[in-house]
């Protein structure tokens, strides 16, 4: 049934999977009787480090999802919270949907100050947490002492272990919540969703990589090397090799610090755009990509009004990002190879004269 309402849905929407997934707990969870509602609360609470207190007072349970924080009239909040369980009608736990893509700036600490000042009943404890599925949760937000998001009680949970723990908890089979939940279960299977971990033809997938793993790094730790040049000068020592999955890349990266203190990192890499979780918004195919990049994951650059290196080069977001299809170079393997160095060679020296006008514009 979800899987039919899905291609109902607007193709080619970015956040499509993610609001349907949004929609398709809230229906599941609403038809939840009271006893499950409050196992899950529970569970969350767990998760949260929080004590189950005082949860079988509440007289009313329910979901509710794209709140408007426009319409809190709490200065400087903006933007929809995916879901929140409401208790008596009060916000008592916010859980923000993730299937992918980038957190917005600020997006949960805003979260967490509306649920903060929203909430007027003491006697339940309030959680702000995140539902999961191929995106980058920031590390502090885990991270107890951290007071920034308004909300000490903070988890992180996974579309598998939403789906593991209410089947877990469904006892009574042939209901409409059980009816609900097999069709989540076959919704998450489809879209790869419903478990963490690696089924047969992923195992398959690796035993196909490793005996060839050795010269696929050969060729990233040699299009490193030509990157350098004056970008070395500006990294530091200790370089990383890193199977990106958010990314959908293989690539070699370092620390860098451009004047002012700016943090940054720059990297080579070959990129599988079709594999990718956050790079896909500015697509123009789906083919393998030769890629070069000064990111900053702190928005620290600055460098939004300066002009390209050259028309190669984009800048999404902070990050200035140059690529070029794999196909393109052609040849053997030894002829591409040469080609690849030349070329990362060429941009690498265009990241160089940008750095020193990032380096002037931070001044």
């Amino acid at each position: 049934m979800f899987a039919d309402l899905y291609r109902f849905g607007k193709a080619g929407e970015k956040n499509q999977l993610e609001d349907f997934t949004t929609e398709a707990l809230k229906a599941v969870l609403n038809a939840a009787p009271t006893t499950i509602i409050e196992q899950i609360v529970s569970w969350v609470l767990e998760a949260c480090h929080v004590p189950a207190s005082n949860i079988s007072s509440v007289k009313e349970w329910e979901w509710r999802t794209q709140i408007g924080l426009a319409q809190a009239q709490i200065e400087g909040l903006s933007g929809f919270i995916d879901i929140a369980l409401y208790a008596d009608n009060e916000p008592f736990m916010v859980f923000e949907n993730k299937v992918g893509a980038d957190f917005q700036p600020k997006q949960l600490e805003r979260y967490g100050q509306w649920l903060s000042e929203s909430m007027t009943s003491k006697h339940l404890p309030r959680c702000l947490c995140v539902i999961n599925h191929g995106s980058t949760v920031p590390e502090e937000f885990t991270d107890p002492n951290n007071r920034e998001y308004h909300i000490a009680n903070r988890a992180v949970f996974s579309w598998a272990d939403w789906l593991r723990k209410l089947e877990e908890i469904n006892r009574k089979k042939g209901d409409i919540f059980d009816f609900l939940l097999q069709g989540l279960r076959e919704f998450l299977e489809e879209h790869d969703m419903a478990t963490d971990y690696p089924d047969d033809l992923n195992i398959a997938q690796l035993y196909s990589y490793i005996p060839n793993n050795k010269k696929i790094i050969a060729l990233i730790d040699e299009m490193w090397e030509y990157s350098k040049g004056e970008l070395g000068k500006r990294s530091s020592n200790q370089s990383y090799l890193s199977l990106d999955s958010d990314n959908g890349c293989i690539w070699k990266w370092a620390n860098c610090t451009i004047k002012y203190g700016v943090a940054a990192y720059f990297a080579v890499g070959i990129r599988f755009p079709e594999l990718s979780q956050t790079w896909r918004d500015k697509e123009l195919n789906n083919l393998p990509k030769v890629f070069l990049i000064l990111g900053d994951d702190n928005n620290g650059i600055r460098g939004n009004h300066l002009p390209p290196p050259s028309s190669a080069w984009r800048l999404q977001e902070t990050d200035w990002i140059v690529e070029k299809d794999l196909a393109t170079f052609e040849g053997g393997p030894d002829e591409r190879a040469r080609a690849i160095f030349d070329w990362i060679e060429s941009r690498s020296k265009e990241l160089a004269v940008l750095c020193d006008q990032i380096q002037g514009d931070s001044a």
